[in-house]
């Protein structure tokens, strides 16, 4: 939306491979790939690559970095708190009252 609405026009886009084009599909550009093409950089939880835009109007392309997060192996944790402080979790919250939620992340632990 944000390219159409400055009328630009995008002539590829890409992963950090250039071999990696993106397909046209009903009105949008898709990108895809594997975990072990394209240029992709996998750690333990996050992958990573750059995505490349190169426009009509631009003689250099625009280069953006993106980083996903793998949650499949990241357990969460919400819990539900009465006042900013987190000092006293809670399992109840009235109609109208205020609350607060602490999200924890932490690797899974496999159930036994």
């Amino acid at each position: 939306e944000l390219i159409s609405s400055l009328h630009c026009t995008v002539m590829s886009l890409t992963f950090w491979d250039s071999s990696c084009q993106a397909d046209d599909r009903d009105d949008h550009l898709v990108l895809r790939s594997t975990y072990s093409n394209c240029g992709m950089k996998v750690t333990e939880n996050v992958v990573s690559n750059e995505v490349v835009v190169n426009l009509l109007s631009s003689s250099s392309p625009q280069r953006k970095k993106v980083h996903c997060i793998n949650t499949e192996s990241l357990s969460l944790r919400l819990g539900l708190y009465l006042s900013p402080h987190f000092a006293q979790a809670s399992n109840t919250i009235e109609l109208g009252q205020q609350g607060f939620v602490q999200v924890s992340v932490s690797p899974m632990i496999p159930e036994h």
